[in-house]
């Protein structure tokens, strides 16, 4: 301690510092502002043990901080004893309980809340280190003189800054605690009344990263969801439904380095809307005729976040008993709805491919015991959807032995000429394996002559898969009624509950006739998925039955989706989409500038032809301009195809929104370019 009669002042020489450019400067500047951004204040904290050597010299580092007249008027007391520790921290729970039970006036009460604070102070405890920083209002000499100190508040909280940045400089995290009032710290850390406690700095390692949320901030946090999911349902239906930006614009939006750290969760939510959204496709747009692909229903959209959060993984029962037990009771409506009858043996599956390759791929391995693979065939139209194409050729059938059926006028598999085939292909020595016929095609939503090929399979002896990804629902209408007589009589069944069950992307369906067929093909006991339950029900694994493991809930929102609105309701919706439909072809009809060129259930194909005049390369390249034009303003969209080597229109109806003033929308845009053009 210095005396009044001793007091020195010696100055000591500025350091040499190293000169830098404005440049440089400016670059240090960004620097050190990224490396300060980088802390915050926290809560959760770890109790792993900080060395001492790290507090004080953090301590040190504070005392250079600039003092009024250069008395450095402050005080660090740091605590690590776990007793001394606890008794600050009852200490300032009892203070906070008078402040949060009406110490404080509402307006401070209302802007903590956000912050979720209370008088719980845990991490008083956790922490390894508390240091209680003081404030001297005077000093003393030796003898006992007291000395003034100046701008004490100021002086104490520059040094608390140097502080606060030299303990995250050294890694380490910290919360300003400042319970109130604090008189108690004077006789807890031993210190004079001429010192007043500013506060507590509770320092640690910080916790490890926890996503977890109090029920107040996962409601808050589940309201900004909400609030955004509706923007997603509402701007779907009224912004263009195809976004203006170019490929390269979206990548450059949307590129970026992986982050190393993460920014605040209501940032991430805010781009969904701001940024991601008027990036996407709208699918739910009333005027959305591209591709059989739904609008989701609301229900649908709420299940699918529920099953997110019950978070199942459906492998087997003992995984997920209820899910498992949901999904199999929706394998039994989805099979009851379309007539199938196979009392809901099958699976889901992420859409139609995927239910496509499992059907085949049972059919191949069942054919395996009299024929090796280069010796198989199977059997689908030319209009067959790609991805039994594609399974074959995955499942080891040769490409040539891939045989694509001729068709007809209509779009649907000439039937005589599969027959005539088989025979021909039983005569060169091959084995055929399966037949796919399509109830509902991807062009124009042609069907196949069912019963035909039925008969055809049976007295073949060759298996029989309908592909009725999109179609099958339209099986639970009157005027469609007649296909369930066909699908009883298949070995397997695709549907897509996500085409045309108004249920959001991604849930398909394989139902199947046997499925222990499934079982022989998919079953693979290993030591960690062995079952050792005996009650048959406790027994059953999905993963049994095909090729993935641990899936979503997939089933939830078809299932809530059936239980909200009731199946009369779902069909009563897809026969008006079939409505709309033939509406739209009663229009085509009537337009001598439209030329209808096929259509089935809800598809309908056609072009624009002002006349005789133009070749078809001409009329191809209009009908082009046409749909680049309708689809680029984004008043409504449509996809092309080909039909007989034309250039075609292709509307789409599966949506609960589109009505018929829409369909007439849709022509008169196509006339008006068309004309123009």
């Amino acid at each position: 301690m210095f005396t009044q009669d001793r007091l020195e002042y010696q100055p000591i020489p500025l350091p040499h510092r190293h000169h830098m450019s404005d440049e440089e400067m400016v670059t240090a500047a960004h620097d050190f502002y990224s490396f300060m951004q980088r802390r915050h204040t926290v809560r959760d904290y770890s109790s792993r043990e900080v060395p001492r050597e790290i507090i004080e010299r953090c301590i040190l580092a504070a005392g250079t901080a600039p003092s009024g007249a250069n008395h450095q008027p402050w005080h660090f007391v740091a605590i690590s004893n776990p007793e001394h520790k606890h008794r600050i921290r009852l200490a300032a729970e009892e203070e906070e309980k008078g402040f949060y039970e009406g110490g404080a006036s509402e307006e401070w009460l209302r802007a903590l809340e956000p912050v979720g604070t209370n008088q719980e102070k845990p991490h008083l405890d956790i922490a390894p280190w508390l240091i209680v920083i003081f404030a001297q209002r005077y000093g003393q000499f030796a003898d006992g003189q007291k000395f003034k100190n100046y701008y004490v508040p100021e002086s104490v909280g520059i040094a608390t800054g140097f502080l606060i940045a030299a303990l995250h400089h050294a890694g380490l995290a910290s919360l300003t605690h400042t319970p109130n009032p604090m008189k108690f710290l004077n006789g807890l850390c031993d210190r004079p009344d001429s010192e007043k406690p500013v506060m507590i700095l509770a320092v640690s390692r910080g916790a490890a990263p926890s996503f977890d949320l109090s029920h107040e901030e996962f409601q808050r946090m589940g309201q900004r969801v909400l609030d955004s999911m509706w923007e997603a349902v509402r701007r779907g239906q009224e912004d263009p439904i195809l976004p203006s930006a170019r490929g390269h614009e979206i990548r450059e939006l949307l590129d970026a380095p992986l982050p190393r750290e993460g920014i605040a969760v209501d940032e991430v939510i805010e781009s969904w809307v701001d940024t991601l959204l008027p990036l996407c496709r709208h699918n739910g747009h009333p005027r959305f005729f591209g591709y059989v692909v739904t609008s989701p229903d609301p229900v649908g959209i709420f299940a699918d976040a529920m099953a997110s959060a019950m978070n199942q993984g459906l492998t087997a029962w003992r995984s997920a008993p209820g899910a498992t037990e949901v999904e199999r009771v929706v394998l039994r409506w989805l099979d009851e709805l379309v007539g199938f009858s196979g009392e809901g043996s099958g699976i889901l599956t992420s859409g139609g491919s995927s239910a496509n390759f499992h059907a085949l791929a049972l059919a191949v391995r069942k054919a395996d015991v009299s024929a090796p693979r280069h010796r198989q065939a199977i059997y689908m139209s030319t209009e067959a959807h790609v991805s039994m194409k594609k399974a074959g050729r995955v499942l080891g059938v040769p490409d040539e032995q891939i045989r694509l059926v001729p068709v007809d006028a209509s779009r649907r598999m000439r039937t005589e000429l599969l027959l005539a085939w088989l025979h021909q292909d039983r005569e060169a020595g091959l084995v055929p394996v399966a037949v796919c016929a399509s109830a509902g095609g991807a062009n124009t939503g042609a069907i196949d002559p069912l019963e035909q090929i039925a008969d055809v399979c049976e007295a073949q002896d060759v298996w029989l898969h309908i592909d009725g990804a999109y179609g099958a629902p339209a099986a639970a209408t009157t005027k469609y009624a007649w296909m369930r007589d066909s699908f009883a009589r298949a070995d397997s069944l695709s549907l897509d509950p996500h085409k045309w069950l108004f249920a959001p992307v991604d849930v398909g369906c394989l139902l199947l006739r046997d499925e222990t067929l499934s079982r022989a093909l998919f079953g693979w006991e290993s030591e960690y998925t062995a079952i050792t339950q005996t009650d048959p029900i406790e027994r059953f694994a999905f993963f049994d039955h095909g090729l993935e493991m641990t899936r979503r809930f997939r089933g939830l929102k078809v299932w809530s989706i059936l239980k909200a609105r009731g199946a009369d309701a779902i069909v009563e919706t897809i026969r008006r989409d079939i409505e709309l439909r033939e509406a739209l072809d009663d229009r085509i009809a009537r337009e001598p500038s439209l030329e209808h060129l096929g259509s089935e259930l809800s598809i309908s194909c056609f072009r624009f032809r002002p006349s005789s005049d133009e070749t078809e390369g001409e009329v191809d390249e209009l009908n082009r301009h046409i749909l680049e034009t309708i689809v680029q303003e984004g008043s409504a969209y449509m996809s092309p195809t080909y039909l007989e080597g034309r250039y075609a229109l292709r509307a789409c109806i599966v949506n609960f929104r589109t009505s018929f003033e829409d369909n007439d929308f849709l022509l008169d845009e196509v006339l008006s370019i068309g004309g123009a053009g």
